[in-house]
């Protein structure tokens, strides 16, 4: 049954979507997106990644399912598991399944618009943005959850719009099956769902559907079985963690004093604000308003309701699920955004294309590539430190590793840590404290002998957040090189051994 209804509803998108008319602008959106991604697959490991890899899916089978605080994105994490059991633990390897997501995320970011507007040229310039967008490139291509909801909402958002024209018992299951793995990811995919529900909501009672038939056919039996559903992803979790706080309130998603909620939002959307729009011009960021203003006018005149009632269901629900857990999501959390928001832009846009006939298709293809090159040429990836970069982890580990002799130590403090001790790892040097970092070359049994020797303390010191008194460094210790944003330092001193 699941299977006949899957294949109906892949009718209905090629059918409704007309995927024939532009493959071929499609593929080299992808292809483009693709490259991008693959570009930057290779990147310094970063803090929550790594975090991610130790702590939870290079670790035990019980450490896989603990839940600890939010870093455990544990439907991703199983992901990677996989992927390094396949094929090792290279960077590569531990991102692959963010990045196979975020790819995925390209050509169904192109379906969703077209399903939603229904122009010739729709879907192209919203999987053009996607495809390019800085900060969407960035967790694809870190081991993260985020590129998964992503693509979870995207799939939600098409199977709603099936279902709201033909609603039946099995695409009601699996419009809830992709709600609980999107919980299973990260309990935060509650915004993108409660979001959408109000969406599909508000179509059905355009539709002419009753509250009464809404409840019983829609929300009731789908809440019901998301809940069922999570809970069965999570019970290895809940036991593992004793219980299912640890998910749902732990510190770093506990209720605030409203005072203290409200203060934070403000502080909350300027970092969201400022984080989303780095690197972009104010140009640009005023071009598209305008655009989505234009969009809302030209498809309220259409009264493409299912259009209308996009963004303010998205917004609705993301309120109502802030006002009821009164804690401050990391500004990453609403990353799902951004596809429904390009639609928007892309619903006046392909208005507009559609008048340039031919020319379209190339003109998003040729701004889409001139873009790509341009984040890759300035790195722009780089920029966001959000998530503990030091994108000179391994050079430092590289020139480090070529200086230390037996039982000499590099010591570190903060968000550089995780990174470091990746790249330590691999080169078989432990971390022997993980508050302050210390690693040590192991010690030749040669050396152990001797009752003391001359050693050398290096202190790596990521620029602007410490300084040499954080790592308790001795006053004469003396600069050994400077990165970008770095700096080791050494101390000649003797330690007794």
């Amino acid at each position: 049954m699941i299977k006949c209804e899957l294949l109906l509803i892949g009718k209905w998108i090629c059918k409704k979507a007309k995927l024939n008319k532009v493959w071929v602008s499609l593929f080299i959106l992808l292809f483009l997106g693709g490259g991008v991604r693959f570009y930057f697959l290779s990147e310094t490991m970063r803090f929550d990644e790594v975090d991610t890899f130790f702590n939870f899916a290079h670790s035990t089978i019980y450490n896989l399912f603990n839940y600890p605080y939010p870093n455990n994105h544990v439907l991703h994490t199983i992901l990677v598991r996989l992927s390094i059991a396949l094929f090792g633990t290279s960077p590569i390897a531990i991102r692959l399944p963010a990045f196979i997501s975020g790819i995925l995320v390209l050509p169904v970011s192109f379906i969703f618009p077209r399903l939603l507007i229904q122009e010739k040229y729709a879907g192209l310039l919203t999987c053009g943005m996607v495809a390019v967008y800085p900060y969407l490139i960035l967790f694809d291509t870190l081991a993260r959850g985020y590129s998964l909801v992503i693509l979870l909402s995207l799939l939600l958002a098409i199977l709603l719009l099936h279902f709201v024209d033909s609603p039946t018992k099995t695409q009601c299951f699996l419009v809830s099956l992709v709600v609980a793995m999107g919980h299973f990811v990260m309990p935060s995919f509650l915004f993108s769902a409660a979001g959408l529900y109000f969406w599909a909501t508000g179509m059905m009672l355009v539709r002419k559907r009753s509250l009464f038939f809404i409840l019983k056919y829609f929300l009731i039996p789908s809440i019901i079985m998301i809940i069922i559903m999570t809970l069965l992803f999570y019970t290895p979790t809940i036991i593992v963690s004793g219980g299912i706080r640890p998910v749902i309130a732990n510190e770093f998603v506990k209720a605030l004093p409203w005072l203290e909620f409200k203060t934070g939002m403000h502080s909350h959307f300027s970092d969201v604000f400022r984080i989303f729009m780095k690197g972009i011009s104010p140009v640009i960021i005023l071009l598209l308003i305008f655009v989505v203003l234009l969009s809302i006018g030209f498809h309220a005149k259409r009264k493409n309701w299912d259009f209308l009632l996009l963004l303010p269901s998205l917004f609705l629900g993301l309120v109502i699920v802030l006002l009821f857990s009164r804690s401050i999501p990391y500004p990453r959390t609403w990353l799902y955004l951004f596809p429904f928001f390009f639609a928007l832009v892309d619903g006046g846009a392909s208005v507009l294309f559609s008048k340039m006939k031919k020319a379209s298709p190339v003109f998003i293809c040729l701004i889409t590539g001139i873009s790509a090159l341009y984040v890759m040429e300035h790195k722009m990836l780089r920029n966001y430190t959000c998530t503990g970069s030091l994108p000179e982890a391994p050079v430092l580990v590289e020139i480090l590793y070529n200086e230390l002799q037996p039982g000499e130590e590099v010591i570190a403090k903060g968000p550089a840590i995780w990174p470091l001790h990746y790249y330590w790892w691999q080169k078989n040097v432990p971390m022997l404290t993980d508050e302050v970092a210390r690693w040590q070359y192991p010690l030749s049994q040669e050396i152990n002998n001797k009752t003391s020797v001359p050693f050398r303390t290096f202190y790596i010191i990521k620029k602007g957040r410490y300084k040499l008194r954080d790592l308790n460094a001795p006053e004469e210790v003396q600069k050994f090189v400077e990165l970008e944003n770095a700096v080791v330092y050494v101390d000649y001193g003797e330690k007794a051994r």
